[in-house]
């Protein structure tokens, strides 16, 4: 949310309060997706230019991933078919993919879009494919599995800006 914290409520309870505020972040959180296998890990990224994974169950503690400087984060997911590796999209139009097992530098990026990357999704029935949508009204797929992206296919569906992507 807009005042730094990631917050965790119980939908069937009570509905007043939050019942876990994950405070890891520095400045205004932009994007969640919990694991796919892990249940308790909840990934963020945030406009202090860092990518965190916490474990819901130890909150206090929290990993995190320097995103670069100069734009911030839109969307982020977990590969489904390596599930240890993440991608963050940002502003710049640029995806960044992180491997949450070791700190560090991106395993790639790439300058996905001209605008900003609003949305990233990878497709659960086919490993290393992943969608990614852009302020500049295209939707591309991509070929993840290398050491480099390769790009599979681009569409303008003329739909105008592209804020969300889903298989």
């Amino acid at each position: 949310s807009a005042d730094t914290t990631v917050r965790l409520w119980d939908l069937c309870g009570d509905h007043q309060q939050s019942v876990l505020a994950l405070r890891h972040h520095r400045d205004k959180v932009q994007a969640l997706a919990w694991h796919p296998a892990e249940q308790a890990l909840l990934l963020s990224a945030a406009y202090d230019a860092r990518a965190c994974v916490a474990d819901v169950r130890s909150p206090g503690a929290a990993r995190s991933w320097q995103l670069g400087v100069g734009s911030d984060p839109e969307a982020v997911a977990w590969d489904p078919h390596r599930p240890h590796l993440f991608v963050v999209s940002s502003e710049d139009g640029t995806v960044r993919c992180f491997d949450a097992r070791s700190d560090g530098e991106a395993v790639w990026d790439m300058r996905a879009h001209r605008k900003a990357a609003s949305a990233v999704d990878f497709n659960p029935a086919a490993a290393g494919v992943l969608a990614t949508g852009s302020a500049d009204k295209t939707v591309k797929l991509w070929d993840v599995s290398g050491a480099e992206p390769q790009l599979i296919a681009t569409k303008d569906l003329e739909l105008g800006k592209i804020f969300d992507v889903s298989f």
